[in-house]
C-alpha cells in the first residue's frame, strides 16, 4: 500500500512539475523559435529585394545607348527661345492668339558637402538642372484651347 501511495505521490509531483515549470518554458521556447524563424524569413526576403534592386540598377547603368539618346534629345542648356517658338507654333496651329508669355527660371538646389557623400550614388542617377516655368496668356475658343493643351501634353510626353 505504501509503495502504491509513494508511486501516486511521485506521479502527482511529476504532473505539477510538468504543468508549472516545463510547459510555460516550452511555450516561451516556441514563441522565441517562431520569432527567430520569422526574422530569418524577413532577412531572406529583404536580401532578395536588395539583389533585385541591384540588378535593376546595374542594368540601368549598363544602358549607355538609352542614356545617349536621352542626352541627345534634351537641350544642353536653357533653350528658352526654342521653347517659346514651340509654344507659339502650337498656339497658332490650334487657333489661339498668344497675348503674352512669361518665363521664370528656378535653379536646382545645390547639395551641401555633408550630404554629397551620402547621396553620391543617387546624384549619379538624378541630376536636377533646374526648372523653367512658362506662363502663357492667349485668347481663342474652347476647342482651340483643348487642341493647344493636347499638343502641349504630347510635346511634354515626348520629353519624359
Amino acid at each position: 500500500m505504501s509503495s502504491t501511495f509513494l508511486a501516486l505521490l511521485i506521479l502527482v509531483i511529476a504532473a505539477i512539475a510538468f504543468f508549472e515549470l516545463i510547459q510555460p518554458e516550452y511555450a516561451n521556447f516556441m514563441t522565441l523559435k517562431g520569432k527567430a524563424v520569422s526574422a530569418q524569413q524577413f532577412l531572406v526576403s529583404e536580401q532578395k529585394l536588395v539583389a533585385q534592386a541591384q540588378s535593376v540598377l546595374d542594368s540601368y547603368q549598363s544602358q549607355s545607348a538609352g542614356t545617349q539618346a536621352v542626352n541627345l534629345a534634351m537641350p544642353i542648356g536653357q533653350d528658352s527661345s526654342n521653347a517659346i517658338a514651340q509654344i507659339y507654333g502650337l498656339a497658332t496651329n490650334s487657333g489661339l492668339v498668344v497675348q503674352s508669355v512669361g518665363i521664370s527660371l528656378q535653379a536646382a538646389p545645390q547639395n551641401s558637402q555633408s550630404t554629397a557623400n551620402t547621396t553620391a550614388s543617387a546624384s549619379s542617377l538624378i541630376m536636377p538642372k533646374g526648372t523653367i516655368t512658362f506662363q502663357v496668356a492667349a485668347s481663342g475658343s474652347y476647342e482651340s484651347l483643348k487642341t493647344f493643351l493636347q499638343g502641349l501634353e504630347s510635346m511634354c510626353a515626348c520629353l519624359m
